[in-house]
């Protein structure tokens, strides 16, 4: 695979934003989904209005020049495995997606997002860095496609307030079809205290089997529910495109 060419960024009169089309410039701005640009070094080229929200950053924040361990947000702390994403992005020219777990949004609220990495092309078809776009991770399983329902996001917050958040743990592993004692072990409690607790679960509401328990949550979307405690900051690469027909699908060109 041909090196990938690095642009200097240190010419006072050319920007990095002055290498980015203005077309782009245009898409990533009037897009309400958070984008950005990264050089070869993984410094920050360009960062929309939405990934300044995203990061709880003001709007005039100059976000150019900056590495990610430079970022006044709890991303600094995975900087190494950012780069290293980045990197794979624009050495395998293929698209990288990465599931983030961060405090994001002006609440700082724990949540997870998907972001795509894509190698950044200039008009003479030399690798300058990655592209990324990230979205809030939606929520879709096989009964979502039976019962013909859309894709969703997950929810951090308690859709209903039958159950305590004790139960409510519970409530999230007895969805994924956790047996009392796989329950227990999760949890750090006796089984026979899980097996007390589903009973309550089940009076509450008005079921008498792990089925029922499930309609009634999937109806009141308990089951898009994920305890904040249970999600763990991090960044983890899930999937790289490897299908060749797809290169020129999976890039941006100036």
């Amino acid at each position: 695979m041909d090196k990938i060419k690095q642009k200097d960024f240190t010419d006072p009169v050319k920007s990095a934003t002055s290498l980015i089309s203005q077309q782009l410039l245009s898409l990533c701005e009037s897009s309400t989904d958070p984008w950005g640009i990264k050089d070869v070094n993984s410094c920050y080229m360009y960062g929309n209005k939405a990934y300044l929200e995203l990061l709880n950053l003001p709007s005039n924040f100059n976000i150019e020049g900056r590495l990610d361990r430079e970022m006044p947000h709890p991303i600094s702390e995975f900087s190494s495995e950012s780069r290293q994403q980045d990197r794979q992005a624009q050495e395998s020219q293929k698209k990288v997606s990465v599931l983030d777990i961060h405090p994001y949004g002006r609440e700082k609220i724990i949540q997870p997002y998907i972001f795509d990495k894509l190698p950044f092309y200039d008009s003479n078809g030399n690798c300058i860095g990655s592209i990324f776009h990230a979205k809030k991770l939606q929520f879709y399983s096989p009964m979502n496609c039976v019962h013909d329902q859309l894709p969703s996001s997950l929810l951090l917050s308690p859709p209903c307030k039958t159950f305590s958040i004790k139960e409510l743990d519970v409530i999230f592993y007895a969805l994924q079809s956790f047996s009392a004692k796989e329950i227990a072990r999760e949890l750090n409690l006796s089984h026979r205290t899980i097996e007390n607790k589903m009973q309550e679960i089940y009076r509450k509401a008005t079921v008498c089997s792990l089925k029922g328990l499930k309609d009634y949550c999937r109806e009141r979307e308990l089951d898009k529910y994920i305890p904040p405690k249970f999600l763990r900051c991090g960044s983890h690469t899930i999937n790289c495109v490897s299908d060749d027909n797809d290169s020129e699908a999976e890039s941006f060109r100036l």
